[in-house]
This record gives structure tokens, sequence and C-alpha cells, in this order.
């Protein structure tokens, strides 16, 4: 009975150092205090101004702002969605079927330390058939329409850098796959 006891004692006094341990490292931490939450600007002042812009550009098509990946992107594989499912598009420029015409970046000074992740998520998203337009300043009207909607005669062009003031050095990332649109079905042939 004293050999089958001993193991016994040993899990118990093992269990009990684990739980003291546990409540140790706990009590240092102190009791869990949460922050509290804000509210927050929905869009910057950069922002506003690029959303204006483009709903003066294309009014007769639909603009949206902070686009979720998770609204663009889909993948049955959870580890797939995990690398998208937390990200969000500036704006998303939308025929009158909702389909994605263009997605829309505006980066400021911070994106110039991001260029890995930019390209990172605009190949993910050109993956999907998606065209990005990445700009670093608001562009005027003319160059965005050109942007969005090239000319049909000339090949798929490099867009100018966008700016307002004339070019500047930093442009933005040139689209380098067609638009994900889905030809209308065809209406079904009735019999005469």
């Amino acid at each position: 009975m004293k050999t089958t006891l001993v193991p016994l004692v040993l899990v118990a006094a093992l269990l009990l150092i684990g739980a003291v341990v546990l409540a140790a490292v706990a009590a240092r931490r102190g009791p869990r205090q949460s922050e509290p939450i804000k509210a927050k600007r929905f869009l910057t002042d950069r922002e506003q101004a690029m959303f204006n812009r483009l709903k003066e550009a294309f009014p007769s098509l639909t603009v949206v702002t902070q686009v979720s990946f998770g609204a663009l992107l889909s993948a049955r594989k959870t580890a797939t969605r995990n690398r998208f499912d937390r990200k969000i598009a500036d704006f998303a420029v939308l025929d009158h079927a909702y389909r994605v015409i263009a997605l829309i970046e505006l980066d400021d000074a911070t994106h110039r330390l991001k260029k890995d992740a930019d390209t990172a998520r605009d190949d993910m998203l050109k993956g999907a058939g998606y065209r990005v337009l990445r700009y670093t300043n608001v562009p005027n009207i003319s160059d965005v329409r050109a942007d969005v909607f090239p000319p049909a005669s000339e090949p798929q062009r490099e867009p100018r850098h966008a700016s307002n003031d004339g070019p500047s050095e930093q442009g933005f990332v040139a689209p380098s796959s067609p638009i994900l649109a889905r030809p209308p079905k065809p209406e079904p042939q009735r019999p005469a």
C-alpha cells in the first residue's frame, strides 16, 4: 500500500507547487485593468479629402471606405483567413452591381517603412483579381479617373504620380492584374 501512496503524494505535491507558482505569478501581475474604450474619428482629414475626391470623380458609382479584407477575400482554411481577416482597404470604387472596380489606398509617411507589408497586401488582393491603386497624395479628378478607367485603346499604363500640386517622388503601385468582373449571364432564349 505504501508503494501506491508514494506516487499519489508526489503528484499531489507537484500540483500544489504548481498552483502556488501560478498564484504568485498572478499576484505579481496585479488585477487585470482594462483601459477605457474611446471613440475615434472614422476618417482622417486626408482620408476625408480622398473620399470627397473619389465621389466627385465618380458621381454615378458607389465609393465606400474602410473595407474589410474579409468582405473582399475568402478562403476555406482558417490559417489562410488569418492572413487577411483584420486588414482594411482604405477605399473601394464599386459599379452599379456592387462589383469592385478598384481598391484605393492612401498612404501617409508611415508607409515608407512598410513597403514590404504593403506589397504583400497588394499581392494578396491582386491575386484575387482586384485592381489596387496606391496614392501618397490626393490625386486630381482627371488623374484618378484616368487611373481607374484607362482609355480602352491604350494599354494599361503606369499611373501618374498622384498629387494636388504636381508630381511627387512618391507615387503609387500600378495595378498588374485585370479587374475582377463577371460578364453578365446571357438571357435564356424563349421559343417564339
